[in-house]
């Protein structure tokens, strides 16, 4: 029984596997549904094989049409020959249950074509229900012919719509995946998919949903009512025709994809709507685009429209947004809006963000009733964040680029406030908020009247070269005290008013109000000449300003990498006319036309306002590039390698304390080349102008930078680098210009201009100073020569010179007339280190224009003067040589000599044909010990008793006087290097009462007396004065006597009632020499002298003169002073005589003076002599220490001994 039950079983297990519950199952159209669905055995009908087939079976569709009205209760696939071959024609329901999948494979779904009409429903291709079945098309191709009723808008839509494929409220968290498949809808009324329900997924990839034909209205591509849903498109097109939306979103909290190159085209390409909050839509490489037919209120429609929503956000990166229409009477359509419906009550968007990132386009259409990309009539939070990346264009109607868009965002650059086509630049001031930029595209922009600036915004063109703007802007700032802050960049500004004769140019920017102004990277063509001159009491009028700070002007004004070109007369750059803050030009160039008149660079005409132009270039031809007129009480810093050229670079003008500072390499240049008289030429100048306002206390400090003239003809006028006009009154007064650091001042040698500094007045008498601070400045010609300096008689400088003669005059011919400016003052010092005083004559003698006879000029070339006066140099005025001092009058000279004694110096006698010198140089007296490293040549030097010159260095000197008690020593190493004076001159201070041992180092001597008589011999002895004159009467005993005859280079020296001096007859080299040497000869004495101008030490022993004079005492290496004698004698003869005295010490007399107190010891043949000049104790010992002999003695007396060695009296003797 057990066997047959399981018998059973098994026939009924194979009876099922061909019949009910089949896992694959075949249909075609000559199948039967009474077969069993096998390949070979097909079904007929689709609602027989979903009846027979089992969870997750295959149906396999053979080619053909086969109606369907099924429900597909279970998991599923079915599988086509092709999609334009298997049709299925009706609908289905899809109702498989919880993560069923249902599968649909190169088949098409398609319907009846039927107008549906109310209140009949019109039934969808695919319907969801129940649970979260998962629906996938592949291959497929889904074409929807019925006809709804109605468009619909929420709910409405699945009861009156033709739908492909729905999901309804009952469709919980199912799944729809359309791949390479497509979605036709071949009716108005329909839409591509509906998903009502809470489906989580829809996938659309590589898939299409659009009309059959153009033109459908009331289509969807797809609408999203339900909540939290997830949509990916990639690789897709949804594509409608002129009316509706390919994405609808209904539903809140949705997250949209679209990628991948995906098109979505429509009305709208996305219109979030209603209910849609916290929904997400991310765009990557898509492009979206909204397409429009209608001539009625658009109600906001746009590419992007957001409305009756909240805290949606779109993320669109690397793609394009565009809008289109039919032509130019279709309605306005622009790429975002967030603007209200008109049909729905309240449909502001609230808080919704659409982020532009990357290489973002956002295209826009060009109408002639719409210029506006962004719409929002709205102040609710709404945004459209954009990268700087992002571009607004507007484009024709075959999409072909016309313009980039004017864009206006937010002062943090990331929110796009609007953007506009180019044609609606006048209104764009309207939709810019506060503190936004508008930021304007490639383009020239006309303004039909000035435009206001009244706001804190930003004016910011692509370049200056790129976007222009043909007009004039007003910044009016607030009449508080907190300021407008404007911007103005990238701009071209390019204005040519009519002309006007009287009454107000209109400047290119006016300033007014309190505003902080900045343009930067701008260029300003000023084309329009205005009316005015430099003397213009109100240049705000009558000047053409490129940039005018009115009188109401305040905050600050930075001028900053920008051109600003004057290209007619009477203009300015910037005009300041009220008290600002700050005024700044950095990086920036103003140029003026070549034949230019009355044009200025800064035209500063305000107290107060501090001035700073950095890194900044002024061109201009005439006039003035920085002009302060009526200016003062402010800061003006040029700085940065700032290069100022022009008729005057700098020009104060009735202006007073003002402080000027110059630094950082910058440039300062005069360039002139008008032939006319002018006071005001200069690269710096001050002037007055014969009215009650002065130029006063004005500081201008010079540092590490260049001040020079250039001039474009030779025959132009006078220019000084420097120029204080002394021509008007009030005269300026107290003003001081300070040059330091490695600051160039440089003038030309052209006979116009020779001078550094023109004052026009003594400077002196009005406190007018120029000081240098420093080693380092510089004072030069064109050519880098050094210039003559003119200092004051303090030493402070006054001025410099291209030349000799140019230090003390320039004079030039005017008419008939020879007119002299004196340049050097009364007790000036013309500092010329690298000119003789020889070359200093030369040039002044040959100046005869200027000091001996007029000019004669050849009729070709002008008029002979007729009014011709030679010019004097002022008194005491100084020429500071090479070699000494020229020093005009000659009371000056004899003064300044003796205050100079180190320099030599010369009166400069100026005659009627030449001029002249006389040597009024003093000694140079030396108190102390001294060193020269510094050659004083052909200086006369006195050296004081006590006093040692040391000298380091080669030179030849005139007369040196040494007095007895000084020193003189050359330090040279190098014998090929000399120190010599002319004439050695030693000054002894003798008297009548003692002898003194004196000596020369040379042995051709000359005596003089004290008024300058040469004493060719000593005087005789009897006479009361004169001067005495002993040396030893020979060389074999100590004797000395008095000389008539001549005076010897060593000797004893007297004198009285006169003093003396002693020199040498001829040149005398100083150098150190050895010590004389001592007589080898026994009994022979010499007489020496020191043969240096230095003490010495003896190496030897020698007879030192006492200090009474009555005595020669030996000494052993005694110090020998300058000029001192000695006596020398055999070593033998010094071993026994101890001193030598020199008579009674009386000087004078007829005796021969005698060694009377001689007492000294010899020996002669065995026997010791003793010499003695009277009667006196001698005890000899021998070497053994026995007394040879003990008792009294007299002169001559003989003893004898044996040979050997002795000590008489304690002095050693050695007897053979």
């Amino acid at each position: 029984m057990k066997r047959r039950l399981l018998f059973l079983f098994a026939l009924f297990m194979v009876a099922t596997s061909v019949g009910w519950g089949q896992t694959d199952l075949y249909v075609s159209s000559s199948g039967s549904d009474d077969a069993v669905g096998g390949s070979d055995t097909p079904l007929a009908t689709i609602a027989k094989a979903i009846e027979k087939a089992t969870d997750g079976a295959t149906i396999h569709l053979a080619e053909g049409t086969f109606p369907v009205s099924s429900t597909i209760p279970k998991a599923l696939t079915i599988v086509g020959e092709g999609k334009d071959k298997s049709v299925l024609k009706g609908y289905l329901v899809i109702s498989a249950g919880t993560q069923k999948n249902v599968s649909f494979q190169n088949v098409q779904l398609t319907n009846e074509a039927k107008v549906y009409s109310s209140p009949t429903k019109p039934v969808p291709l695919i319907l969801m229900k129940d649970q979260s079945a998962v629906l996938s098309l592949r291959g497929c191709a889904l074409i929807n012919n019925a006809k709804g009723w109605y468009v619909g808008y929420g709910e409405g839509v699945y009861k009156k719509m033709g739908i492909s494929i729905q999901s309804d409220s009952t469709a919980l968290g199912g799944e729809i995946h359309l791949i390479n498949s497509s979605i036709m809808m071949a009716a108005d009324n329909q839409s591509g998919i509906s998903c009502n329900g809470a489906v989580s997924q829809l996938t659309i990839d590589h898939s299409s949903i659009t009309v059959n034909e153009y033109p459908r209205s009331g289509i969807f591509g797809i609408d999203v009512h339900c909540d939290g849903m997830n949509v990916d498109i990639s690789k897709s097109t949804i594509e409608l025709g002129k009316f509706y939306y390919p994405i609808y979103i209904l539903g809140p909290n949705q997250t949209i994809n679209i990628k991948d190159e995906s098109l979505i085209k429509g009305w709208c390409a996305i219109y979030a709507n209603a209910v849609c909050d916290n929904s997400v839509v991310n765009v990557s490489s898509s492009k979206l685009v909204g397409y429009s037919e209608m001539t009625g209120p658009s109600n906001g429609f746009s590419t992007l429209p957001i409305q009756a929503t909240m805290n949606v956000r779109y993320v669109i990166t690397d793609s394009e947004i565009q809008t289109s229409v039919k032509d130019q009477t279709i309605s306005p359509m622009t790429p975002i809006s967030f603007a209200e419906n008109t049909y729905i009550e309240d449909s502001h968007a609230n808080n919704c963000y659409v982020e532009l990132r990357g290489n973002t386009i956002v295209s826009l259409m060009r109408q002639d009733n719409n210029s506006a990309f962004i719409s929002d009539d709205s102040n609710y939070l709404n945004r459209v964040l954009a990268d700087q990346s992002v571009k607004f264009r507007t484009v024709d109607a075959s999409g072909n680029e016309i313009c980039e868009a004017i864009v206006i965002r937010s002062a943090q650059g990331d929110t796009v406030r609007m953007a506009l086509d180019t044609t609606a630049f006048k209104s764009c001031l309207t939709s810019a908020f506060e503190n936004d930029n508008i930021i304007l595209p490639i383009g020239t922009y006309t303004l039909p009247q000035t435009l206001t600036l009244d706001r804190s915004q930003g004016l910011i063109g692509a370049g200056k070269d790129k976007t222009i703007i043909e007009g004039a802007i007003l910044v009016n700032g607030s009449a508080n005290n907190t300021a407008t802050d404007v911007k103005i960049k990238g701009l071209s500004i390019d204005y040519t008013p009519t002309k006007v004769t009287s009454g107000k140019c209109t400047p290119i920017i006016e300033v007014t109000g309190n505003a902080d102004l900045l343009i930067d990277n701008c260029i300003m063509n000023n084309n329009t000449q205005g009316y005015g001159d430099r003397k213009n009491s109100n240049p705000a009028e009558a000047l053409q300003n490129a940039i005018l700070l009115g009188a109401t002007a305040k905050g600050t004004v930075r001028v900053e990498n920008t051109t600003i070109n004057l290209a007619a007369n009477a203009q300015s750059g910037v005009v300041i006319d009220g008290e600002l803050t700050d005024v700044s030009l950095v990086n920036t160039k103003i140029e003026g036309q070549v034949n230019g008149s009355n044009q200025f660079g800064v035209y500063i005409h305000h107290k107060k306002t501090p001035v700073t132009v950095d890194s900044t270039t002024i061109l201009l031809n005439n006039h003035y590039c920085i002009y302060a007129n009526n200016a003062g009480d402010q800061k003006l810093t040029i700085k940065n390698k700032s290069n100022i050229v022009g008729y005057g670079a700098l020009y104060l003008y009735e202006t007073s304390d003002m402080n000027v500072h110059v630094s950082g390499g910058s440039t300062l240049t005069g360039k002139t080349k008008n032939k006319g008289v002018s006071d005001s030429f200069a690269a710096i100048a001050i002037s007055t102008n014969n009215s009650t306002v002065g130029a006063s206390n004005n500081e201008i400090v010079i540092e590490d930078s260049y001040i020079g003239n250039k001039f474009d003809e030779q025959e132009t006028m006078a220019m000084t680098p420097i120029k204080i006009n002394g021509s008007f009154t009030p005269t300026p007064c107290d003003n001081k210009i300070i040059l330091k650091g490695k600051t160039i001042v440089s003038t030309t040698d052209n006979i116009k201009n020779p001078t550094i500094v023109g004052y026009g007045m003594n400077p002196d008498e009005y406190n007018n100073v120029i000081m240098v601070e420093g080693t380092d400045v510089q004072f030069q010609d064109q050519n880098g020569k050094p210039c003559v300096i003119i200092n004051k008689p303090d030493g402070s400088f006054r001025n410099a010179a291209v030349s000799v003669v140019t230090s003390i005059d320039f004079g030039e011919l005017s008419e008939d007339t020879y007119y002299h400016e004196g340049i050097a003052y009364a007790g000036d010092i013309i500092m010329i280190p690298d000119t003789t005083i020889a070359e200093t004559l030369d040039a002044l003698n040959a100046a005869e224009y200027t000091f001996f006879k007029a000019p004669t000029v050849p009729s070709d070339q002008g008029t002979t003067p007729a009014i011709w006066e030679p010019y004097v140099i002022p008194d005491s005025v100084i020429f500071d040589c090479k070699d000494g001092c020229l020093v005009a009058k000659e009371s000056a000279a004899k003064t300044y000599a003796i205050a100079n004694p180190y320099k030599r110096v010369y009166w400069l006698n100026q005659g009627e044909e030449s001029f002249s010198i006389k040597d009024y140089a003093v000694a140079i007296e030396i108190k102390n010990d001294t060193t020269w490293a510094t050659p004083y040549s052909e200086r006369k030097v006195n050296v004081l008793d006590g006093a040692t010159l040391t000298l380091s260095t080669p030179m030849v000197l005139d007369t040196v006087t040494m007095e007895e008690g000084a020193q003189l020593r050359s330090a040279l190493t190098d014998v090929n290097q000399k120190v010599t004076a002319k004439v050695l001159r030693f000054a002894p201070k003798l008297s009548g009462n003692n002898w003194k041992a004196l000596g020369v180092p040379f042995t051709s001597l000359e005596v003089k007396d004290s008024k300058g008589a040469s004493v060719s011999a000593p005087s005789a002895q009897e006479a009361d004065n004169g001067i005495w004159f002993a040396d030893l009467k020979n060389n074999k005993t100590p004797i000395f006597e008095v000389k008539t005859d001549n005076f010897g280079a060593a000797g004893l020296w007297a004198a009285n009632g006169d003093t003396y001096t002693i020199s040498s007859e001829g040149a005398f080299e100083f150098k150190t020499l050895e010590e004389p040497a001592a007589p080898t000869e026994t009994g022979t004495f010499l007489m020496c002298s020191n043969p240096n101008t230095f003490t010495i030490t003896l190496k030897q022993s020698a007879y030192i003169l006492t200090t009474d004079g009555t005595s020669f005492e030996q000494e052993a290496n005694p110090e020998i002073k300058p000029f001192q004698s000695f006596v020398l004698t055999d070593a033998k003869t010094l071993s026994t005589l101890r001193s030598l005295r020199i008579g009674d010490g009386v000087v004078t007399g007829n005796q021969t003076i005698e060694p009377v107190d001689g007492y000294y010891v010899t020996t002669d043949r065995g026997a010791i002599v003793i010499h003695t000049p009277e009667p006196m104790d001698v005890v000899i010992i021998g070497m053994n220490g026995k007394v040879a002999y003990r008792g009294e003695v007299t002169d001559g007396q003989r003893i004898m001994v044996p040979s050997g060695i002795y000590a008489v009296n304690g002095q050693l003797v050695r007897v053979k």
